[in-house]
């Protein structure tokens, strides 16, 4: 459903991985998916308060967007990551790597 509604609006080239797991686990498949690409900029986005904490807390590198408070769609989602990709809009996260190298 959610990749679809992704196709559909054209947002699937924002993503190189898309999952949408229903579990509280949110921050070992952040975890998962981050030691399978090598990104600059993450984005997490849920519609859970405390998911969003925990994958902040765990990765401060990482953009969250709450979905239905940041953004109230999937429209909205798209115009916050064209603004994001095109950097009018701060994107408040480090390079991957140097959090890495100062955290491992």
């Amino acid at each position: 459903k959610v990749e679809a509604a992704l196709r559909g609006l054209q947002l699937h080239a924002f993503f190189d991985i898309v999952v949408a797991e229903p579990h509280p686990f949110k921050d070992q498949m952040v975890r998962e998916i981050l030691s399978r690409i090598k990104a600059n900029r993450v984005v997490y986005v849920d519609d859970w308060c405390e998911m969003l904490e925990t994958v902040k807390g765990s990765f401060p590198y990482v953009k969250v967007i709450h979905y239905s408070v940041e953004v109230k769609d999937f429209y909205e989602l798209k115009n916050m990551l064209f603004k994001l990709a095109s950097g009018e809009h701060h994107v408040g996260c480090q390079e991957r790597k140097g959090y890495e190298d100062r955290h491992h």
